[in-house]
């Protein structure tokens, strides 16, 4: 917990386990742990995140309103917010969300984790695909979770694609560590230099192991962790073709000096405009005195004839206008200076941070990745 001003609550857990259901715990090193405080009634697979954009803890509570869907409890502090909160009904799966052909059951909302990412809340939804745990069992077979992506600007709402396919979904292959019951953790992921790293668990089952007791069957066997990789910011993009194609903000204010850009512009290139709110180019930051960019980078600075400092225009509002020809833009931010920190937040963390929030820019870009990974 990098909020904590009490040393003694630096690192926090939340643990279930039958009979005694929830409990909190709080710790100085993550070593040596207090006693505990039971929570209200939750299923396993609960989980809490810390949401720093209102300053909550929230619960993330298995319930089965409708098929295995979430409940919500939120407060200034994990442990009181434990043993006083009133859990309400939130988050399920809905229409859209697809069912496993082969298995042809309904899905439901087996998880969600959270973390804040950049400007907003970044979510790993675990959507179960079925079958029951008694078929599962039966066979020896893991059951289907794949994880899916969520955004979020309260830690309430939560805003899904209409496309759900799964972000990271299981192989179905019996040889295969992942499988099939994927889940995410409490991180969700983290920043590795201009990559993202999502930890996750896969189970492959053991299908020589039938019919034993439930919570010894061979659908719980043979676990193991893996990572998944994408680019940095590279949850979607704003794609052009040969021909040009322009994107153009909403009115935005900001406090910062340098316009930067995450884009991968390997043969095109990617110009940039600073506009008044009724469209008039601002000079000297005009599409025609943008310098074009033209590679691929997670962390680069627009630059025009004129000059690059917008501080000039800070805390007013302004369109930012993009002409981008064959390539595709995935980020862009104004940052204090020269570094092109985003002084937004890095989910999990990553070498070169010095927490949870990006202070440091393109110092961080290096060491890009550790060696070679394999599936």
């Amino acid at each position: 917990d990098h909020w904590t001003s009490d040393p003694r609550q630096r690192f926090k857990m939340l643990l279930w386990g039958r009979p005694t259901g929830g409990e909190v715990y709080t710790s100085p090193d993550g070593k040596s742990w207090g006693e505990p405080t039971p929570t209200f009634r939750m299923g396993d697979r609960s989980t809490i995140f810390f949401n720093p954009f209102r300053e909550k803890w929230v619960f993330s509570i298995r319930s089965s309103w409708r098929g295995r869907s979430r409940d919500y409890v939120e407060h200034d502090d994990l442990v009181e917010g434990a043993s006083t909160g009133v859990p309400v009904q939130w988050m399920r799966v809905d229409s859209l969300d697809i069912p496993d052909p082969e298995v042809g059951d309904t899905p439901q909302l087996y998880n969600l984790d959270a973390v804040a990412y950049e400007s907003l809340m970044l979510g790993a939804l675990l959507v179960h695909l079925g079958p029951s745990n008694r078929v599962c069992n039966e066979r020896g077979i893991p059951k289907l979770t794949d994880i899916h992506l969520g955004f979020s600007r309260d830690g309430f709402h939560w805003a899904r694609s209409e496309d759900r396919s799964a972000f990271i979904a299981g192989t179905r292959n019996a040889d295969d560590w992942d499988r099939a019951y994927l889940h995410s953790n409490a991180a969700v992921c983290v920043v590795m230099g201009d990559e993202l790293w999502f930890y996750y668990t896969g189970f492959q089952g053991d299908e020589t192991l039938r019919d034993l007791p439930t919570h010894a069957a061979g659908f719980y066997a043979n676990a193991s962790t893996g990572i998944a990789t994408l680019r940095r910011d590279g949850f979607a993009s704003m794609d052009a073709g040969d021909a040009a194609a322009t994107l153009t903000t909403r009115p935005v204010t900001f406090s910062g000096s340098r316009l930067f850009i995450n884009a991968d512009v390997p043969e095109g290139t990617l110009r940039a405009e600073i506009r008044a709110l009724d469209g008039t180019p601002i000079a000297p930051f005009d599409l025609e005195g943008s310098i074009p960019f033209t590679g691929d980078s997670t962390l680069d600075p627009m630059r025009w004839e004129g000059g690059e400092d917008l501080s000039v225009l800070a805390g007013q509002p302004v369109r930012i206008h993009f002409e981008v020809t064959s390539g595709s833009l995935y980020a862009f931010w104004i940052s204090p200076d020269e570094t092109g920190r985003s002084n937004g937040y890095v989910a999990g963390g990553g070498p070169g941070y010095t927490g949870t929030v990006d202070t440091v820019g393109r110092a961080a870009l290096t060491p890009k990745r550790l060696p070679e990974l394999r599936r």
